[in-house]
């Protein structure tokens, strides 16, 4: 029944409400019209009490507990027809009791044997109808076996119905996935794209002129006589801002392009950073890999990356480090990284729970962000005098894997 298309089961309260109805007339009729002794009408009462609470197993839509429980299933189909059996031999107006156990017969028990406990049912009647004294002739037994043919045949083209309507289900259900899966691909291959041009502007703009601005303030020191060292002086702090600012330029151009992470490894695109972010900075940089290296989804390969530019950003700026330690950690729950430095660190209590940095900066908090969305943790432990270190955990659950692998 849970397979069964909703439209379908909207209109089961209509066979429950008849079964109802019919056993209300079936005791007006019993017991209240009818004349006969007390004793008998406290058995019918009682069988048709016991009948409204076994009928109550499919008026609920409680057939899933008969799921691969073949015995039960025949114990409970037999217990009502029983109970209506007896109800039928007191008085034939509870023969209207099978306006639902017909369709019950047909609505909860997989093929075939909704077709024998039809044809049970079916031989039940005549049983009952034999006991009462009615003449079983070849007509009547023709009009029952023509009514059990018809019964069959509207069963298989109901079943029909609910298998072509599942099918055309599961169908919409595959075409949307796909469509939500082609959408997801263009929002995906266009923001690729925007940030291939972005990368692209940054550096034939920006980096460009930076370079530019470094070539003519080193030929002008070039060409400075030596009593000219005040301004040499003002040369060097212009060049080495115009350095800083092209270091940033390239690292934004490196944050932008996705090639970082599709033509390597996380491991290989984080060596590869942190060896350049080592020459520009002099300040030495070593990567550890504990446990085996599994492939993570994109998205966590780019939180992993940007949280190592960033805090290697971070140490540039602030920290006055003479060494950085990376530490990249796969378990099979979790992948972790660690940046520890041995710089002057700081007190982050002030931070406060934004984690804003001492400059006004929001890299920081930019890294707990990227961790959050993906249900992950970031923490910062830094004491002055005693270097940073950031950790974030980022948890590897079923769904990411199986994203991994697609």
């Amino acid at each position: 029944m849970e397979d069964t298309p909703a439209a379908f089961l909207r209109w089961l309260w209509v066979w429950h409400t008849l079964t109802y109805i019919a056993l209300i007339i079936g005791m007006v009729q019993a017991l209240i019209i009818t004349p006969r002794p007390v004793e008998e009408k406290l058995v019918i009462g009682g069988l048709s009490i016991a009948y409204a609470l076994w009928y109550v197993v499919a008026a609920a839509g409680r057939y899933a507990v008969f799921e691969n429980r073949v015995l039960l299933m025949l114990g409970y189909f037999a217990l009502g027809w029983v109970l209506w059996f007896g109800l039928a031999a007191y008085d034939s107006m509870y023969y209207l009791l099978l306006i639902g156990l017909f369709p019950q017969v047909f609505g909860a028990p997989p093929p075939p044997w909704n077709i024998i406990g039809a044809l049970l049912l079916m031989a039940l009647v005549v049983c009952r109808q034999a006991l009462s004294g009615v003449a079983i002739t070849w007509t009547y037994a023709i009009i029952i076996g023509m009514s059990y043919i018809g019964s069959i045949a509207l069963a298989w083209f109901i079943y029909a119905v609910i298998k072509q309507s599942q099918e055309r289900k599961r169908l919409i259900e595959e075409l949307r996935e796909a469509q939500e899966g082609l959408s997801a691909a263009e929002r995906q291959a266009g923001m690729l794209e925007e940030r291939q041009r972005l990368a692209r502007e940054i550096h034939d703009t920006l980096a460009q002129g930076f370079t530019s601005i470094i070539m003519h303030l080193e030929t002008m020191d070039a060409h400075l006589s030596p009593d000219q060292e005040d301004i040499r002086k003002y040369l060097d702090l212009a060049r080495q801002s115009a350095r800083a600012s092209l270091a940033e330029a390239r690292r934004m151009v490196w944050a932008l392009q996705p090639e970082s992470l599709e033509r390597r490894s996380l491991e290989d695109a984080i060596t590869r950073y942190a060896g350049r972010w080592s020459k520009e900075t002099g300040i030495g940089v070593k990567l550890s890999v504990v446990g085996e290296p599994c492939h993570l989804p994109p998205e966590y390969e780019v939180t992993l990356l940007r949280t190592t530019q960033e805090g290697l950003a971070n140490i540039r700026r602030h920290a006055q480090a003479h060494s950085v330690t990376l530490t990249l950690t796969y378990m099979d729950d979790l992948v972790a990284l660690d940046i520890r430095d041995d710089g002057i660190g700081f007190d982050p209590e002030p931070a406060g729970p934004d984690l804003g940095e001492p400059t006004g900066g929001f890299g920081l908090r930019s890294m707990r962000e990227r961790a959050e969305i993906l249900g992950g943790t970031f923490a910062l432990e830094s004491t002055p005098g005693g270097g940073t270190t950031i950790a974030v955990a980022l948890p590897i659950t079923e769904k990411a894997k199986d994203h991994a692998a697609d």
